[in-house]
Order: C-alpha cells, then sequence, then structure tokens
C-alpha cells in the first residue's frame, strides 16, 4: 500500500516537473531569452516521450531523498531547493555544457529555475512529517563544532579532490567504449580538453559538499539509506541530460554512460557520507550502519 501511494506521489511528481519545463520554456521566450536547442530536433510524439521519461526519472530519483529529510516544511523545502538547483539547474547544467557544441547551452540553467522551486516545495509537502526538531539553524552550529578547523579542512579538501579522482578513474574505464562515439563528430556533442573537464569536476564537487551538509544535517533515516538516496538522486541529475541527449546519442553510449554514472554516484556518496557524518545523529534514533 505504501509502495502504491508512493507510485503515485512519484506520478504527480512528474507531471509536476514535465508541465513546469514547458511552462518556463513559455515564459522565457515571452521574455525574449531564447534556450538553446540541439541541432537535431525530435519530432513532436519523440519529444514529450522524452520530455516525460527524464521527468520521471528525476522525480523518482529525488523523491526518497527529500522523503526523509527532516526539519520544518519550510526547512525541508529550502534544503530540497538548494539541492535541486545548485546541484542539477547549475552544477549538471555546467558539466553538460562542456560536453556539447551547441551555442549558449548553459543557458539552460533559466529553464529549470521554476521546475526546481514547485518540485521542492510539492515534494516536501508530500513527504513532510511532523516531529520534534531542533532547528536547521542550530543543527548547523552544532554540526560545524563537532570538529575541529584543522580536521574541517583535510575533510573539505579530501570531499572536494575525491569526485575528480572517482570520475577520472571511471572515466579511463569507460573511455575505451566511448572515445570513438565523440571522435565521429556526432552533431551536439564535443570532448572538452581535460583541463577544462578538472576544473568543472572540481566546481561540481564543491557544489555537491554544499548541498549534501544541509542533507546530512537533517536526515532522519540510516546511513546506508543515505547512501543509497544520494547515490540515486545524483545519478538521476546526471543521467536525465544523457536521456535528453538521447534524441541525437546512439543507445549504446547512453547506457555506457548510465552504468560509469550510476557506479561513480555511489563510491563518491558513499566517500563523502563516510568523511562528513557525525554521531550526533543518534539523538533521532537514527541508525548508525553503513553498507
Amino acid at each position: 500500500m505504501a509502495a502504491l501511494k508512493n507510485f503515485g506521489k512519484i506520478l504527480f511528481l512528474t507531471f509536476i516537473l514535465a508541465g513546469s519545463l514547458v511552462l518556463s520554456r513559455v515564459i522565457l521566450f515571452q521574455l525574449g531569452v531564447e534556450i538553446p536547442r540541439l541541432p537535431q530536433q525530435a519530432d513532436e510524439n519523440t519529444a514529450v516521450y522524452y520530455l516525460l521519461t527524464g521527468s520521471l526519472f528525476l522525480a523518482a530519483g529525488w523523491f526518497f531523498l527529500i522523503k526523509d529529510i527532516g526539519g520544518s516544511l519550510r526547512e525541508k523545502t529550502l534544503i530540497s531547493w538548494l539541492f535541486i538547483f545548485i546541484g542539477f539547474s547549475i552544477g549538471i547544467t555546467i558539466e553538460s555544457a562542456i560536453y556539447s557544441d551547441v551555442e549558449s547551452y548553459h543557458l539552460t540553467v533559466f529553464l529549470l529555475i521554476i521546475p526546481a522551486i514547485l518540485y521542492a516545495f510539492v515534494a516536501s509537502l508530500m513527504t513532510h512529517r511532523e516531529q520534534p526538531s531542533r532547528s536547521c539553524y542550530r543543527e548547523l552550529l552544532s554540526y560545524f563544532k563537532k570538529w575541529s578547523k584543522g580536521i574541517w579542512l583535510r575533510k573539505i579538501v579530501l570531499a572536494i579532490v575525491s569526485f575528480p579522482v572517482i570520475y577520472f578513474v571511471f572515466g579511463m574505464i569507460a573511455a575505451p567504449f566511448v572515445l570513438e562515439y565523440y571522435s565521429n563528430d556526432i552533431e551536439g556533442l564535443a570532448l572538452p580538453p581535460p583541463g577544462t573537464i578538472i576544473l568543472v569536476q572540481l566546481i561540481r564537487s564543491t557544489l555537491f559538499l554544499i548541498i549534501t551538509i544541509p542533507v546530512i544535517i537533517s536526515w532522519t533515516s540510516s546511513k546506508t539509506r543515505l547512501v543509497l538516496s544520494l547515490t540515486i538522486a545524483h545519478f538521476v541529475m546526471v543521467f536525465a541530460y544523457d536521456i535528453y541527449l538521447a534524441i541525437v546519442m546512439p543507445l549504446n553510449l547512453v547506457l555506457i554512460h548510465g552504468i560509469e554514472i550510476f557506479a561513480v554516484s555511489f563510491v563518491y556518496s558513499w566517500i563523502l557520507v563516510k568523511i562528513l557524518w557525525q554521531k550526533y545523529h543518534s539523538y533521532r534514533g537514527v541508525s548508525e550502519d553503513l553498507l
């Protein structure tokens, strides 16, 4: 019964995302902001299919993370919105832009402002549970006082550097299977220089660290569930763009990237939680188990 209810909520959130994406594009068009399109455009029926499929992936992937975020409704909505907008609208859009030769692709970030706000609010409203808790601000202060400045510096550096390392390790494993696609000059795709890739991944890693700390502080379930929820949320944020780009990308390339992205997301989420988790969470009765 609970699974059926969750499915219904995810389906509703899918239409919230899809509808708000269309609405956002219309509003931006009226304001004179032209969001870039891929060189090869699909017909209307195919475009709707990709829109709904991508929205379903995102709705499901974010749902179970937001479901276990605690705090007041306002705090939960704010944490959820920051996670979606900074992690997806900004972080993933920047990364996707460097792998695309579409002019002004980065302007897609403006298209995602309204969907991020609507999804965060509706999902938080659907999953909010009244529970005794300290304010998010006090928990934030308590969290940062737990370790000394020296320990915090080491943890932050390790958290930021770990993502590019993981990204490149799995990228090297996938390289033999994907380089041929990029070298074939597929319209809409580009392979950026290594320096650009490293810089963007460091930016993405920093952004993901910033938005993950509030999630950890307000988390109401186990560490294992947190790792899995962060993994899925991170995976769908990146892979949703691959679904969109599948209009021009070969299916094999999409599947290879999907496996690579999931592996990177899981290892990175596990490391991030391992670095940042504090036992003070136990005052809520949160389990200390971890994969």
